[in-house]
């Protein structure tokens, strides 16, 4: 961070580890927010927005003074995350969407578990980060990965027999 980055600025480093947890909730409150546009019902969004925004100058005001910066990141990460929850059940009234909630969970308790070993200041943090990853990716998209083995193991057996019987 010291090579890119003025020293002056690293109080900020650990906020960037928060604010990835509100830009996952971001990228889901934007797709919803794509589905309002669709179906021309932008007064919703724009009431969860307005909904967001306040609450998050609320937990500011609050926690600023015990936290300091953390109150910034931390209350973008809960508003983000309100306006996500209300925007997955609003969003229902228009358009039935299936949320593989096992999955969801899956993937915020990783985000959290990465966010606890990137602040524990553990040695092999990194490493453990890469693994879990690789492990998280691998059982989330296990459906998909068993698929495309089977496509592809097809496939090569297919051009394996071609080649042994053109012999």
């Amino acid at each position: 961070f010291n090579i890119l980055i003025d020293d002056k600025y690293a109080d900020a480093y650990p906020q960037i580890s928060i604010l990835f947890l509100g830009i996952l909730f971001l990228s889901f409150v934007n797709f919803f927010d794509s589905l309002y546009i669709a179906i021309k019902e932008t007064r919703s969004a724009v009431k969860s927005t307005v909904l967001g925004a306040f609450l998050n100058v609320f937990i500011n005001l609050i926690f600023i003074k015990y936290i300091g910066l953390y109150a910034a990141s931390i209350s973008t990460v809960i508003s983000f995350f309100v306006i996500f929850i209300y925007r997955l059940y609003d969003i229902n009234r228009f358009v039935k969407l299936k949320v593989d909630r096992k999955k969801m969970l899956i993937c915020l308790s990783s985000i959290v578990f990465s966010l606890i070993l990137h602040f524990s200041g553990f040695f092999f943090a990194e490493v453990l980060l890469f693994i879990e990853a690789i492990f998280f990716n691998v059982l989330l998209n296990y459906s998909f990965i068993r698929m495309f083995c089977n496509v592809i193991k097809t496939r090569f057996l297919k051009k394996s027999k071609k080649w042994l019987y053109k012999r």
